[in-house]
């Protein structure tokens, strides 16, 4: 490849060649004074603590662990090389730079790691059934370290650094791009997805301390890198062996021999090959990826653990008008009150087939879901159900409200003039509004995300916690009233990006003359 150093090839032959030299010189030595039995004897006699030939060839070259292998396998020396060209020099810098994101940037680093060993497993393995829902054990370690850097993000929110904290929370989605078919365009959604909070490192440090500027250049050509690995090497996915072994127990082998140990589990002196199955088990192949970044990519988890992905979703919300491109218009055609033969499903039909994102298997659901609903019976619009649907446009007229409930992962814009719009009881909905005659309530909601484009009198927020409400000029007027809601950040356009401005949620009240007097109890620091 030609973006990876070739010194390396060059420097790993020369200490094969130097290793090879010493140990042929040292039993050539004793065989000729008492025959091969004792030379190996001489071997295997020597001291701990000394410096002899065999055994600082033996010390260069690692020969128990990982060198053999690399040597034979192109791929896996291509991506030591990714590890040493993007990622170290990477942790290196965020170390310079900050402890908190050094520390943040090495639990990236581990992931990065924990997946060497996961591909060299594949090239011996058969690949194995991602429907099995024992999977999820096998990239426990990866799901573990990811869920870290999320939480590790969401206890630092009051840093100046949480910029460049969330630029690597929102990055760690392209970890799953193993267990994907086309990880070229996945790795380059996720880095899109990221891009939205580095620009704003690079916003908030440029002419201040450019030390930042390079440190986001090169956390991005780590996406690069990796693209460009896996298009040498795994175009439509992870190589697998047709006739190879069992993954499960090939991984379970690598992890042992290579004697690699989580951070996590060497803090609690738990190795980490004894999270993966045993040879006789049954194979647990791992679950299928996390949804591309596609507006809430982070709030997966990432992560896992999820996460405070929720301003991935502004990332293209604050498109403004130019969001309606990706969005389909539900016309005429395509309303159930309209259309008999399309209540069955209850769902409006879409031009085009949104992304196919991994469910659960059936076996796994111990409920049947309720079949989502986008219908207007008279004048009001009910959106009820609705789960991983990031293409629902609805063209609003004055007299019709708006009934938004029960949803998951799902963003809605609303065309034209409406009349209100009601969320209720839903987790990470975005709402893209135009204009409305009365306003936006909200409750009994999480992780939500509010854009106005125009004028809307109210927005009312009651019993909900992390959420953002992006305002745009013409809506600075708004009057937004609040209760029981924790989290909660307004947005307001400044210099052609946003400033982010959380609305108290602690308050000081005390009795002067018999009357309850009120007052923002501020923290400093």
């Amino acid at each position: 490849m030609s973006h990876l150093k070739s010194e390396n090839f060059q420097l790993l032959f020369e200490r094969l060649e130097k290793a090879t030299t010493a140990l042929e010189s040292i039993v050539d030595k004793n065989i000729s004074q008492s025959g091969a039995s004792a030379a190996s004897s001489e071997i295997q006699s020597v001291a701990p603590g000394s410096t002899s030939a065999p055994q600082r060839a033996l010390s260069d070259l690692e020969l128990s662990k990982e060198a053999p292998e690399e040597v034979l396998s192109p791929s896996i020396k291509a991506f030591n090389e990714f590890l040493e060209l993007y990622v170290d020099p990477f942790v290196s810098s965020s170390k310079e730079l900050d402890s908190l994101i050094g520390e943040q940037a090495s639990l990236l680093a581990e992931a990065f790691n924990f997946q060497k060993h996961f591909i060299k497993a594949a090239l011996i393995s058969q690949k194995p059934d991602f429907t099995n829902p024992k999977s999820v054990e096998l990239i426990a370690p990866l799901q573990e370290t990811i869920g870290k850097i999320s939480d590790f993000k969401d206890k630092n929110r009051k840093s100046d650094l949480f910029n460049n904290l969330n630029s690597i929370s929102e990055g760690t989605g392209v970890l799953s791009w193993l267990l994907t078919e086309t990880p070229q365009s996945y790795i380059t959604d996720i880095k899109d997805s990221a891009t939205f909070w580095t620009n704003k490192v690079l916003k908030q440090f440029k002419g201040v301390d450019n030390r930042h500027v390079d440190w986001v250049k090169q956390f991005l050509n780590i996406f690069e890198g990796l693209k460009l690995y896996a298009k040498q090497y795994h175009t439509t996915g992870l190589t697998y062996k047709s006739d190879g072994g069992n993954f499960a127990s090939s991984l379970a082998n690598e992890i042992s021999t290579s004697g690699f140990i989580s951070r996590s589990a060497s803090e609690t002196g738990i190795a980490l090959e004894s999270t993966v199955p045993s040879a006789g088990g049954p194979p647990p192949p791992p679950p299928p990826p996390p949804p591309p970044s596609n507006l809430y990519d982070d709030l997966t988890a990432q992560a896992p653990s999820a996460d405070g992905g929720l301003n991935a979703v502004f990332s293209e919300l604050n498109q403004g008008e130019a969001i309606t491109k990706s969005l389909k218009k539900v016309d005429r055609s395509q309303m159930t009150h309209k259309n008999p033969e399309l209540r069955s499903s209850s769902v409006v039909a879409g031009k085009r087939s949104p992304p196919v994102k991994p469910k659960k298997p059936s076996h796994l659901t111990q409920n049947s879901k309720p079949d989502p609903v986008i219908e207007l019976n008279d004048s009001k619009w009910i959106i009820k159900n609705v789960e991983d649907n990031h293409d629902i446009i609805i063209d609003g007229e004055i007299s019709q409200s708006i009934f938004i409930a029960d949803s998951k992962n799902a963003t809605i814009q609303i065309k034209g003039k409406a009349n209100a719009v009601s969320i209720s009881s839903t987790t990470r909905v975005g709402l893209v509004v135009e204009s409305l005659v009365s306003g936006v309530d909200v409750i009994n909601s999480k992780k939500f995300g509010i854009q106005i484009l125009d004028i809307v009198p109210t927005i009312s927020i009651d019993k909900s916690d992390e959420g953002s409400v992006y305002l745009s000029e013409k809506s600075l007027a708004t009057e937004i009233y609040t209760s029981s809601t924790t989290a909660l950040n307004i947005n307001i356009p400044q210099d052609d990006d946003f400033k982010e401005v959380s609305i108290p949620e602690q308050f000081k009240h005390t009795f002067a003359s018999g009357k309850l007097q009120s007052e923002i109890v501020e923290h400093a620091g």
